[in-house]
Parts: C-alpha cells; sequence; structure tokens
C-alpha cells in the first residue's frame, strides 16, 4: 500500500509539478491510514503462546515420561526441548510414547525396589535428638522433621522431610513414633528418642507422637 502510495505521489509530480506541498500532504494522509488499518504485534498473544510437548523424563511438578503436557513456547522451545527434557508433540514425535512408558515403568519399579530397601534400614533403628533448656526447666527450640531428616542421613539412611508425618515439632522429652510415608506402597515407623539436658527430668513417659498410625513396607 505505502509502495503504491509513493509511486502515485512521483507520478503527480512528474505530470503536475506545481502545488508539490499539496500531493505531499496527500501521502502522508495514505501512509499514515496504511499504518492505522496494519495488524498489531500483540505481544499479550506471544508472551501467552503455549504449545504441547511429550515429557522424557520426570519433571516435578509437570509430569512424567510419556505424558502429554502444555507449556509455554518459550519454555519448551529454549529449555525443554533443547535440554532433551522433552520432545514437540508432532505426529512424527508421538512413535516415542510407547518407549517412554517403557522407561518410566523401569524407573518406577527401580524406586519402589529402593524405598524397600530404606524401609528395611528403618526398622529397629532409633534417632536421638537433644534439646536444650535453660532455667526453670524451659525448653529452648524444638524437634522438626528437617532435625530427624538430617539425624537419619547422618546415618546413612536418606528419607525427605517431607515423608516424615509430624504435625507439629516435639517439644517434650519422650520416645515417639513417627510414620515416613516413603512411598504410596511403602511406609516405616521411625523411632525418636528426645531428651533435654540441662534441667532436673523425670523419668520421661513413651509417647506416640500426633500422626497417623505406622505401618511397615510389605
Amino acid at each position: 500500500m505505502i509502495d503504491s502510495a509513493r509511486g502515485s505521489f512521483c507520478m503527480m509530480l512528474l505530470y503536475f509539478p506545481i502545488n508539490a506541498g499539496i500531493y505531499e500532504t496527500f501521502f502522508l494522509t495514505i501512509v499514515s491510514r496504511s499504518y492505522m488499518n496494519a495488524p498489531r504485534f500483540n505481544h499479550y498473544d506471544i508472551a501467552m503462546a503455549t504449545m504441547k510437548v511429550i515429557l522424557a523424563t520426570k519433571l516435578e511438578g509437570l509430569g512424567c515420561e510419556a505424558d502429554l503436557v502444555t507449556v509455554k513456547a518459550g519454555y519448551g522451545r529454549n529449555y525443554l526441548i533443547p535440554q532433551g527434557l522433552a520432545f514437540e508433540a508432532t505426529p512424527s514425535n508421538r512413535r516415542f510414547i510407547n518407549m517412554l512408558k517403557k522407561k518410566r515403568a523401569e524407573r518406577e519399579a527401580a524406586e519402589l525396589a529402593n524405598f524397600r530397601e530404606v524401609a528395611e534400614k528403618l526398622l529397629g533403628e532409633v534417632v536421638r535428638i537433644t534439646l536444650e533448656a535453660g532455667k526453670g526447666g524451659k525448653v529452648f527450640g524444638a524437634v522438626t522433621n528437617q532435625m530427624i531428616s538430617d539425624a537419619l542421613a547422618a546415618k546413612g539412611i536418606d528419607v525427605n522431610r517431607h515423608a516424615l508425618e509430624l504435625e507439629k515439632p516435639i517439644k517434650q522429652a519422650g520416645t515417639y513414633e513417627i510414620t515416613a510415608k516413603l512411598h504410596p506402597e511403602v511406609s516405616a515407623a521411625v523411632k525418636v528418642i528426645v531428651t533435654v539436658s540441662g534441667a532436673v527430668q523425670e523419668e520421661p513417659a513413651t509417647e506416640s507422637a500426633p500422626v497417623s498410625e505406622t505401618s511397615s513396607a510389605e
């Protein structure tokens, strides 16, 4: 449109050289209208552009192998696909789905076996944690699931703190059994003995932490 208007403007100047300013105004008017009618570049549409990908590995919060998910186009093209974490969901790439399902089944079987081994290690294991107390027997701090996880890690047993079902921190001396939900199919009991130093204590009573009933892996 603009090139056509420019050509018309030049032809008018060639045949009608008088009052060139009028023709220039005419040309600028055409260009302005052409610009106003042109389609706009919508940054919002670009920012919200999405694409479907087939996951090649397990990604926390997104999915597992062979899952078909929708992600932002930039995230998919600039990260997932170049890193080999996903394939673009094209008809030709769908042939990988069966292979990825097999890979997923093998990974899940290995994870289940590993969690069962961890459950076996927890049997008979005792975690001992000491809290400090000040004057009057006031206890400083409390036993958290992170502290229990760290104590197990020191023994060479890896248990994620989120797997330890502790409703609230422990602030009193005693013996507690905490459920470790390692896997949907595997749970184990963790025995935790809490003592308090720096204060005169009575014989600690055996208690159960406010958690759900424990069960060992079969």
